[in-house]
């Protein structure tokens, strides 16, 4: 359940968003990220958008929440 998945992500502090977000995006580039886990990785990327913890340009570019396309199209 997202919302759940989401629930749990924010509660995490933000150095293990970050350690997480940047393992999963490794993952991800890799072939490697199990498709079950996507989401939670959009979950990290969505909490550091809102904590503004990650680069803005950065999480655009792997998950388009500006409204571009996603990187991570290109990955799956």
């Amino acid at each position: 359940d997202g919302a759940a998945i989401f629930d749990t992500v924010n509660q995490l502090m933000n150095s293990e968003i970050l350690a997480a977000l940047e393992l999963g995006i490794e993952m991800m580039e890799a072939g490697t990220l199990p498709q079950q886990d996507f989401p939670t990785l959009v979950a990290l990327a969505s909490v550091a958008r809102q904590r503004d913890i990650a680069s803005p340009e950065m999480l655009d570019f792997y998950f388009g929440f500006d409204g571009s396309d996603p990187a991570y199209m290109t990955y799956h």
